[in-house]
């Protein structure tokens, strides 16, 4: 997403740091997403060939190999595509990632892999191997039969991303390392924990990706493509963050969209009201769309405008 304007922070620091940055997490990330999409398919896709699995028992050894590893590349980003489709509406009924990835794989089961598997099948038997016997279109029962072993590859590789490699999966974001539920003390005094325990508001997730030095009470986050730029009172930070997942995390904070592009939290306004844009107390300008006006000056941000806007 274009920045409207090239703004610094309060440090004196460009704003944005662009996506060929060598910051570690942003080229850890990329890494993780090649493995994931490329790599361990990769991976898998030979020890089926080699092993000769499945349909191709009776196959040359290099048909096998050739025939597995196709599929085992279309296979990933099939999956992913179905969980992508599912994930927006599962995260907001608090589905587990478990099981998203699991409807994601069934929907991607029904709609997109037979067919294309179809037409890997057809292709081979055109143009490698002529005595390959295409079968039809697989079958309810023969997509219920493979489904647990496909369930165990696809759910448990992406789960072993997730929580050990700590890699973002269709907008669901790792919990911080060491932070386990804290609870006041009222229970230690002899009072019913059931009763009495509150579990005190954990930090944003999106700020643990904030630079330790830059953390801080959240001012606003701008989006950069598939970045954020994190504005605290410590300063600001460029992290691997999707503004829409970031909206659903600040649900409950007090503040609100004013750009497709920006959230600001209601406690960085300076004193001064403009009419089409808000000055923060680091001095940072946020621009405030059409579309957010009438929301913005009803909740006091802005002069009042134009009533012709």
């Amino acid at each position: 997403m274009a920045s409207e304007a090239g703004i610094g922070n309060i440090n004196g620091e460009p704003a944005t740091r662009r996506a060929d940055s060598t910051d570690p997490d942003v080229q850890r990330q990329r890494w993780l997403l090649f493995w994931f999409y490329a790599g361990v398919p990769l991976a898998t896709g030979f020890l089926l060939g080699w092993l000769q699995v499945g349909r191709a028992d009776d196959w040359p050894r290099s048909i096998s190999l050739l025939y597995w590893l196709g599929v085992a590349l279309v296979m990933t980003p099939l999956n992913a595509l179905g969980t992508a489709i599912l994930a927006p509406l599962l995260r907001r009924v608090r589905s587990p990632l478990f099981l998203t990835l699991f409807l994601g794989q069934i929907l991607a089961g029904f709609v997109f892999t037979s067919p294309v598997l179809h037409a890997w099948r057809a292709w081979l038997q055109t143009n490698v191997y002529p005595q390959l016997v295409l079968t039809p279109a697989t079958s309810l029962a023969e997509f219920l039969q493979r489904l647990p072993s496909n369930s165990v590859l696809w759910v448990g590789i992406s789960l072993l991303f997730f929580y050990g490699l700590r890699m973002p999966l269709f907008g669901y974001q790792p919990a911080p390392r060491g932070e386990p539920a804290r609870v006041d003390a009222g229970a230690e005094a002899g009072v019913d924990a059931q009763a009495t325990a509150v579990t005190r508001p954990a930090r944003l997730a999106l700020l643990e990706r904030v630079r330790p030095e830059r953390r801080g009470a959240l001012l606003a986050i701008k989006a950069e493509g598939h970045y954020l730029q994190v504005y605290t009172d410590a300063g600001s930070d460029l992290i691997l963050y999707r503004l829409s997942d970031a909206l659903l995390e600040l649900g409950s904070e007090d503040g609100a969209q004013v750009h497709r592009s920006w959230w600001v939290a209601a406690r960085a306004l300076a004193p001064q009201r403009h009419r089409d844009r808000l000055v923060l107390t680091n001095g940072v300008e946020v621009p405030v769309s059409r579309s957010f006006l009438v929301a913005a000056r009803q909740r006091g941000w802005l002069t009042p405008g134009d009533p012709r806007d």
